[in-house]
């Protein structure tokens, strides 16, 4: 489905949640420990789950180039239109680098919209500013779908 479902969202909750057990300092695919207070955060919101990030990391032997964080997050439809109209407030953030759409299609599932967020990596000093403006701003789309709700 284009749009987030609530089916979809329990699942990937159940996933992140056995990925937080296995989560490290050296992730190495797994999830990092700074982004999980703020995955908890965004995910608590009605309407959305996150699907990937990363804080970013440096070069290293392993990994010949340096890499910023980002955050993929799915949207319901009601939190997309949000989205849409308040993303202006989202990419006034200096650190934020890029805001894309996604679309992906699998064999056996329809077309996901995804929204990936581009922003410094935690080797630098925004980090931290960066992805605390970027959960507030989810969290503050959640409040406003609920005040569209109550009128």
């Amino acid at each position: 489905m284009r749009y987030l479902t609530e089916r979809e969202k329990e699942k990937t909750l159940g996933y992140l949640r056995d990925a937080y057990k296995k989560a490290s300092l050296d992730s190495d695919g797994y999830l990092d420990l700074e982004m999980i207070p703020y995955l908890e955060r965004i995910n608590a919101c009605d309407g959305m789950v996150t699907l990937q990030s990363c804080t970013g990391h440096k070069k290293t032997k392993k990994c010949p180039y340096m890499c910023g964080g980002h955050l993929w997050v799915r949207l319901n439809k009601k939190m997309t239109v949000l989205f849409d109209r308040k993303l202006w407030q989202l990419v006034r953030c200096r650190f934020i680098t890029q805001v894309d759409k996604m679309y992906s299609f699998h064999e056996f599932v329809e077309v996901q919209e995804v929204i990936d967020i581009s922003f410094p990596g935690h080797e630098t000093d925004s980090f931290y500013q960066t992805i605390e403006f970027i959960t507030r701003f989810f969290e503050k789309l959640c409040r406003r779908s609920k005040d569209v709700e109550n009128g």
